[in-house]
């Protein structure tokens, strides 16, 4: 099937907003239609993964903003290219409200409807919902923004890097790191030796696959600042382990490695109040998630990967599927048992094509024995692992 064929199909830039009690959220679609004249019916696509799918789920209302023409990349920025579970969207920003108390853009907008769920169906990928038309009202005389001209005219162009400024060379140096961990006698080095070729710059092709126990973090990776500028990284804001965002995203952007092999970095554990301590990552479990998901987002939309470089990728979330699940099972209480079906159940929606790869390993299996004497077997096995390499 030819996808870019799917390119051609018309489709509109809108705000989609809602509110749940005391929470409200936007984000930016392009998938709404009408599907009814009388009574006055649309239909909209929201993303699974999105804060505000979870609210109109909640309380069944939202609000459409019809962008205009004269709508800013800023603007589409704002409520498109960051999560309302991280930043309050509607902080510092005075929008006018619909008859449900649901804000709406006041400005770059032609036109708001206000909508009631009647009925939803979970595709996948996304939720769709049929919703009766409440409300609807005319904001400003322009033209509404199709998707095509945000494509072409107001989504900024990426910047050609001058051929001078043009790298030659690595784009990431890869060292052994070392688990000095307090107490222990003997520190472990995590080495790449049988995977990666030494003394000269390699690319995908030249690579092995890596041993269970070894996946790249960001303790053992040096990425050229380019790189960095590049891949358009983002973290998000007061969240705890996102090392892992920054030795994952920047890797579907590398294509020519150097390993040194040196033992550059020392990795002191073992410590009560560290973050990476057991007692206090279960405590953090909110924040652990936030970041495995927003790897298996990433994961989920990112083309045009060298097999190997995809397979290094799925190793790097299959160790942090890992560790998350482990922990939920170490917390011990449904809650948790809950959030891992949960996480497990949110890769298989947002990255169908690694899931069944990832479920099936051996760590996958690990993780998902059935019942009470499965959670044990689980956290006995990941505890000799943890005694054989030292790690938290």
């Amino acid at each position: 099937m030819e996808k870019k064929a799917l390119y051609n199909l018309s489709y509109g830039v809108f705000m989609l907003s809602t509110r749940s009690g005391e929470k409200v959220n936007g984000c930016i679609t392009n998938t709404c239609m009408q599907v009814a004249n009388d009574p006055v019916r649309i239909a909209i696509s929201v993303l699974n993964s999105n804060y505000t799918c979870d609210l109109i789920k909640e309380s069944g209302i939202f609000a459409l903003s019809l962008l205009d023409v004269e709508c800013s990349f800023e603007t589409i920025k704002h409520f498109g290219f960051q999560s309302g579970r991280d930043v309050d969207k509607m902080k510092d920003l005075t929008l006018p409200v619909d008859q449900n108390n649901i804000p709406y853009m006041g400005y770059q907008a032609c036109a708001v409807i206000s909508g009631k769920v009647l009925e939803q169906q979970d595709l996948g990928t996304h939720t769709l919902f049929i919703a009766e038309v409440t409300d609807a009202k005319l904001l400003n005389e322009n033209a509404p923004l199709t998707y095509a001209d945000y494509q072409n005219r107001v989504k900024p162009k990426k910047k050609e890097i001058p051929q001078d400024k043009k790298i030659v060379g690595w784009r990431c140096k890869i060292c052994n790191y070392v688990y000095e961990k307090v107490g222990a006698k003997r520190k472990t080095v995590m080495r790449y030796r049988s995977a990666l070729p030494q003394n000269k710059i390699f690319g995908w092709d030249d690579v092995r696959p890596l041993g269970t126990s070894h996946y790249l973090l960001m303790h053992s990776m040096i990425y050229r600042t380019e790189l960095l500028w590049e891949c358009g990284l983002k973290l998000p804001e007061h969240t705890f382990y996102v090392d892992n965002l920054v030795a994952f995203i920047p890797l579907a952007s590398v294509q020519s490695m150097y390993y040194l092999d040196v033992n550059l970095y020392r990795y002191f554990i073992g410590r009560a109040d560290q973050s990476v301590s057991e007692s206090v990552m279960i405590e953090r479990m909110d924040q652990q998630i936030r970041v495995n998901k927003l790897m298996i987002d990433y994961m989920g939309q990112v083309k045009n990967l060298h097999r190997n470089q995809r397979g290094y990728m799925r190793h790097m979330l299959i160790m942090i599927m890992t560790v998350s699940s482990i922990f939920l099972i170490q917390a011990k209480t449904d809650e948790c048992f809950e959030k891992k079906k949960e996480l497990w159940r949110y890769l298989k929606v947002n990255d169908r094509a690694d899931y069944g790869k990832i479920r099936v390993s051996l760590l996958g299996r690990l993780c998902n024995l059935p019942g009470k004497g499965g959670r044990q077997v689980s956290v006995t096995g990941y505890k000799v692992v943890q005694k054989i390499y030292g790690f938290n």
